[in-house]
């Protein structure tokens, strides 16, 4: 039973660790980095996407990636999200 513990601990640690090691990959990127759901509403965007687009996080997450950073077809993208 102790083991058990140790080794789930051990684990959480190491699952910790590796997280911490992509969050801060995926923000000293020199790339856009974002992710959007199956229905296109951003869930995550690197501080260089906020930068390059003109958005801060606050107002791109949840929103739907078409529309906002990528231009409705015949349509230019926004430059507000108001």
């Amino acid at each position: 039973m102790v083991r058990d513990v140790s080794e789930r601990r051990l684990m959480e640690e190491k699952l910790r660790q590796s997280e911490k090691k992509y969050r801060e990959l995926v923000e000293a990127a020199t790339s856009v980095i974002l992710t959007w759901d199956t229905a296109g509403n951003i869930t995550f965007i690197n501080d260089l996407g906020e930068r390059f687009f003109g958005f801060s996080k606050d107002e791109l997450l949840g929103r739907n990636v078409v529309g906002t950073i990528v231009p409705r077809p015949n349509r230019p993208a926004a430059t507000s999200l108001d």
